[in-house]
């Protein structure tokens, strides 16, 4: 397994634990008879959007999809403004610690994933320019 696809399994891991706690934290709030809408506020959200670009950018990029990359790098993105939005309006640091170090796991990964990708690339641009040297002689 390459360095891609084991970075890419670690971040569609991490995107399925994130999904689980969110399923988990609708649960709990529904068993506590909060009505399903007031769950979802902005922040809630946009963490269950970067849980889900980050499982979904592990799939593709164990299946060699083409964008899973470019989904890791959403995933982090997103995860990113949360941690910025969450500091900024002063929220207390115990609520936005775990953001922090998912955020930096997410960007680590993600680029983890673009260094095999340009690994890959310049390995088959050595092996076409081989080729076309021998096809030449």
């Amino acid at each position: 397994m390459d360095q891609g696809k084991i970075c890419g399994a670690f971040i569609g891991l991490l995107g399925g634990w994130l999904l689980w706690g969110a399923w988990s934290a609708i649960v709990l709030q529904i068993q506590q008879g909060a009505s399903i809408t007031s769950i979802f506020d902005i922040a809630f959200s946009i963490r269950v959007m970067s849980a889900l670009a980050a499982f979904v950018a592990g799939i593709a990029a164990l299946i060699e999809l083409r964008g899973g990359a470019w989904l890791a790098g959403i995933s982090a993105f997103l995860m990113g403004i949360l941690t910025v939005a969450m500091i900024t309006t002063g929220a207390d640091k115990s609520l936005w610690q775990d953001e922090i170090i998912i955020l930096f796991i997410m960007t680590a990964l993600f680029l983890g994933i673009m260094v095999a990708r340009g690994q890959a690339a310049a390995e088959a641009e050595a092996e076409r320019t081989a080729h076309a040297g021998k096809s030449n002689d």
